[in-house]
């Protein structure tokens, strides 16, 4: 019997990140803090960072539905956003928690994400990332960025 070379084995139509996000996330279990991880976009662009990043949560939540971001953080975003073989609903909020972006799955998981604001220090942008996908770490919002 000899291998195939390119077939997958495991079925996933799962399109790969062009460029691995700067991410972390806390372990998978019981929910503590008020973020799951925090993400570091390079711009304030989403249609530009979001294909990654979704490539990336789509593991841990599977088919994503929908992204929920704060309107006055970034610059301006389609309804929709077509990446990883579908079609994402954005829903751009004034009352959605500054610094944060909400990813839920078709499963309606959810993961809630500290965002980094992209000019951040690489040394303090680094220690936030770390500190949010602490698994014990319940800090707010503006702790862990005013850390």
């Amino acid at each position: 019997m000899t291998l195939q070379q390119g077939r997958s084995t495991t079925g996933s139509k799962r399109t790969p990140p062009e460029k691995t996000p700067r991410l972390r996330l806390k372990p998978k279990a019981p929910t503590s803090g008020y973020v799951d991880g925090a993400w570091w976009p390079h711009t304030d662009d989403l249609p530009i960072e979001l294909p990654d990043l979704l490539a990336v949560l789509s593991v841990r939540l599977g088919p994503i539905d929908r992204v929920i971001y704060n309107l006055a953080e970034w610059a301006k975003a389609p309804a929709k956003l077509a990446t990883g073989g579908r079609k994402v609903r954005l829903g751009g909020y004034y009352r959605q928690p500054v610094n944060t972006i909400e990813v839920i799955g078709l499963n309606r998981k959810k993961v809630v994400l500290l965002v980094v604001p992209p000019h951040t220090d690489p040394h303090h942008a680094h220690d936030i990332l770390m500190a949010a996908a602490a698994p014990d770490n319940a800090s707010t919002i503006d702790g862990l960025l005013n850390d």
